[in-house]
């Protein structure tokens, strides 16, 4: 766990990056945020493994572009 002092007195404390366990291609997919085709990857993370957590990793999908997952019509929930 990693934490920053603010001069105001407050402190902010939280986990480091998420580690990254798994990464596979998903093809090319539509980004909205790019405009255009692009490939994608379906990525697993999750906390760092020397670490206990209550969550355990998810997949997120992740575009070559943007880095976001973008797939879904804007206003449209991601499944």
């Amino acid at each position: 766990m990693t934490c920053i002092y603010l001069p105001s007195g407050v402190v902010v404390c939280g986990v480091g990056p998420k580690h990254e366990y798994a990464r596979e291609s998903a093809g090319e997919m539509w980004c909205f945020g790019c405009r255009k085709r692009l490939p994608h990857d379906e990525v697993l993370t999750g906390d760092p493994p020397d670490m206990e957590s209550y969550y355990e990793p998810v997949w997120r999908r992740e575009c070559s572009g943007c880095g976001r997952d973008r797939t879904v019509f804007p206003g449209r929930e991601s499944a």
